[in-house]
């Protein structure tokens, strides 16, 4: 499914690599920004040290004001990428249309037709503006973190070995339950649109034979269709904050405890205790993302009708 989609890219393409790239040096000065903080504290801030802090915050400046650039041109490059692509593939679908057969206009519902070359594409579109950006951020924040936090204080990292997996774990079970709900949810969107539909169509009859009552009550049916189901998936989905809050706050309460007493023992420095905690952030909000993209971006996740 996602290759053919992709063919819908094409003009686009060049929008669509770009903007990873882009996102990929924004990332990498983020992470790096941290461990020059960590320098300036240890080796400029508490030695009094005021050229060393100069040196370094020129450097940082010059960092942000890259990081900066970098993430307003990935903005733009994903938003022309994401809106070309949707433009391309209303076209495609369309004309594909076209070339139904009587047979394939009698298995596919009106609603469900228009349904697609409607509010699927439109998140489709923000499922392709989300995977060039945000699922292209936060894998490539989890490595860079990862490394530079071994790279600051490498026995004090390996607390990431046990916080990651756990973390990891937890949302791929919310992730693994939550994507067939979204599914249905797709489906069931189908079924108002088909009942609203025939109402308009037929509300010259609605009207002569007073059958408002009857339609109001099948439109409240397919409303409530929908309500329960993404009720439910909006509830699992609202897991993955306890469970990121759970493992970070946890993280950070290790690093600070077992930080500050190396630090009493003179056996590390303040400013690799400050860019690790930076660290740990960074590396469990990146997993965060990882789970809502995986989530909301059910569009690729194969409910596309069968045959569109």
């Amino acid at each position: 499914m996602i290759k053919r989609l992709g063919h819908s890219v094409r003009e686009f393409k060049k929008y669509a690599i770009i903007s990873p790239i882009l996102v990929g040096i924004e990332t990498f000065i983020e992470t790096f920004i941290p461990f020059l903080m960590a320098s300036m504290i240890d080796k400029g801030i508490i030695p009094g040290n005021l050229g060393y802090v100069e040196k370094l915050g020129g450097l940082m400046l010059i960092g942000a004001i890259i990081s900066l650039a970098s993430g307003a041109g990935a903005s733009w490059f994903s938003s022309s990428a994401s809106a070309g692509f949707a433009k391309n593939l209303r076209h495609d679908l369309y004309y594909h249309i076209q070339d139904f057969s009587f047979e394939d206009y009698d298995h596919f519902s009106t609603s469900s037709i228009v349904v697609r070359l409607t509010t699927d594409i439109m998140n489709i579109q923000q499922a392709f503006q989300m995977l060039i950006r945000a699922a292209a951020r936060a894998p490539l924040m989890l490595i860079f973190s990862i490394v530079m936090a071994f790279t600051v204080d490498a026995q004090m990292a390996m607390v990431f070995v046990v916080s990651v997996p756990l973390m990891a774990i937890g949302l791929t079970v919310i992730i693994s339950v939550g994507r067939p709900l979204f599914k249905k949810v797709y489906q069931r969107y189908d079924g108002l649109n088909r009942v609203v539909r025939e109402n308009l169509r037929g509300i010259r009859v609605v009207k002569t034979y007073n059958r408002a009552t009857t339609e109001d009550k099948k439109e409240d049916q397919a409303s409530s269709r929908i309500y329960e189901v993404f009720s439910k998936a909006e509830r699992i989905l609202q897991l993955n904050s306890p469970i990121m809050q759970f493992v970070m706050y946890g993280t950070l309460l290790f690093l600070a405890w077992f930080g500050a007493k190396r630090i009493v023992g003179h056996t590390m420095l303040p400013g690799q205790l400050v860019s690790l905690l930076a660290y740990a952030m960074s590396v469990l909000q990146s997993l965060n993302i990882l789970s809502n993209v995986f989530n909301h971006n059910h569009p690729w996740n194969g409910w596309f009708a069968p045959g569109l």
